[in-house]
């Protein structure tokens, strides 16, 4: 119980520094994995809004030769909502910066919004296993408010 055998402090710095690598893998490794949950529940979260709005406003998106003003795009709200900037992807709608529904826009039908970004991980080790810029998108299908489904609604 007295003083240590001479050389065990020696020792405890050996195994230290032997297990030092695997606890800093690991460590970073969980946050490496949390900062993708989080970006994960914000592309949901950006999907969902985006959604939310391309429900009552299908037509309004950011497209080639059309400027909707923000905050009157179904982006703006997508990205508004996580704080974060996605790349947003409109399915089944043919941009128009009104409020003319026609064609595959009509009332009830299905449209999808994706919200993706790329991820980078801290760790060289973690980049490895699940590759260099992996993306997270999330989509969120709903139909367009103002009639009910007309057999075409999202899966």
């Amino acid at each position: 119980m007295g003083r240590p055998a001479r050389g065990e402090g020696g020792a405890a710095l050996v195994e230290f520094a032997i297990c030092l690598p695997f606890l800093a893998a690991i460590v970073l490794g969980t946050l490496d994995l949390g900062r993708a949950f989080i970006i994960s529940e914000q592309a949901k979260s950006a999907a969902r809004e985006g959604a939310a709005y391309a429900a009552r406003f299908p037509g309004r998106q950011v497209a080639s030769g059309l400027t909707c003003a923000d905050p009157d795009t179904i982006v703006w709200h997508a990205n508004n909502e996580s704080g974060r900037t996605f790349a947003i992807l409109v399915n089944r709608a043919t941009p128009a910066c009104t409020t003319a529904l026609t064609g595959s826009l009509a009332p009830g039908n299905p449209i999808t919004v994706t919200a993706s970004t790329s991820f980078t991980a801290f760790t060289p080790l973690a980049a490895r296993f699940i590759g260099a810029t992996p993306k997270i998108s999330a989509s969120v299908c709903v139909n367009i408010a103002g009639a009910t489904p007309n057999g075409n609604t999202c899966p």
